[in-house]
């Protein structure tokens, strides 16, 4: 982005808008991969062997929102087997407590 030299405002609106701006993007192009590849269902379905999740879409536009579409959850033990289906889901993650795994 070009800015004029003689305008300092936009020169600093520049530095303002810009970062935040980028890490918006940054974050809307690496949560769509994650989504969208089998990462995600790896991650989701490895803590537990015995519950298994699977959607048919999935997207985020702010970080620490998910949407899906089409999530299907799936559990059994030796006397019950479930399952749950969800047209459309919409989810907060908390990013802070992601690392620690704490939901």
């Amino acid at each position: 982005m070009r800015v004029p030299s003689g305008r300092p405002v936009f020169r600093l609106l520049g530095w303002v808008l810009v970062p935040p701006v980028a890490l918006w993007a940054l974050w809307l192009v690496g949560a769509q991969l994650f989504l969208l590849t089998p990462l995600f269902r790896a991650v989701l379905n490895r803590e537990s062997p015995q519950i298994h999740i699977r959607y048919r879409w999935a997207w985020s536009v702010w970080p620490g929102t998910v949407h899906m579409r089409g999530m299907v959850l799936t559990s059994q033990d030796r006397k019950v087997q479930w399952q749950l289906g969800i047209d459309r889901l919409t989810t907060s993650i908390s990013l802070t407590e992601l690392p620690r795994k704490l939901f």
